[in-house]
């Protein structure tokens, strides 16, 4: 006995639950799983069905946790933020946005605040909310990776010299 279902036409991606996708962490970058874990990192948003704005987000994460992390794991990191901007060319709007630079610059074009996605965001500050588990709310595409530019100036030449290449 077959039984069919019918789905519903009106069903919309957005009214599905969001599937928890683990967040990296910086112990991600000391574990001896590293390879592993970016493997599948790579594996997982190598896909073209992965939204811009899901990538946009992990980029972000990666970029930030760069900052902190050890001299190879922010050599692994750069690499990956560099092959995903590759990739995913709806990135390069993040390592060329001249809204969200001056922003960071405390350059802000109409007074000290800036209205964006109907949030206020001080002159300084990202707009990029790393606490938000929605990748779609975390508003990853409309910063910019200035933590490239932070990591031009690492205090390692090897880091220094890999940034320059994202």
């Amino acid at each position: 006995m077959q039984v069919d279902v019918a789905l519903p036409v009106t069903l919309q991606p957005a009214h599905l639950p969001l599937p928890r996708c683990p967040v990296p962490v910086l112990q991600a970058f000391a574990s001896r799983n590293r390879a592993q874990f970016f493997r599948l990192a790579d594996l997982f948003l190598s896909s073209s069905l992965v939204p811009a704005y899901t990538v946009a987000a992990f980029v972000k994460r990666f970029a930030r946790l760069a900052l902190a992390a050890p001299p190879p794991g922010a050599m692994v990191a750069i690499a990956f933020i560099h092959n995903l901007v590759r990739r995913h060319p709806a990135l390069a709007v993040m390592l060329h946005n001249p809204q969200a630079a001056a922003a960071a610059e405390g350059r802000g074009g109409a007074g000290d605040k800036r209205q964006a996605g109907g949030k206020q965001a001080a002159a300084g500050v990202d707009v990029y909310d790393e606490a938000e588990p929605d990748p779609a709310r975390s508003r990853a595409v409309e910063s910019s990776l200035w933590e490239v530019e932070a990591l031009r100036n690492h205090y390692c030449p090897q880091v220094r010299r890999g940034s320059g290449h994202v």
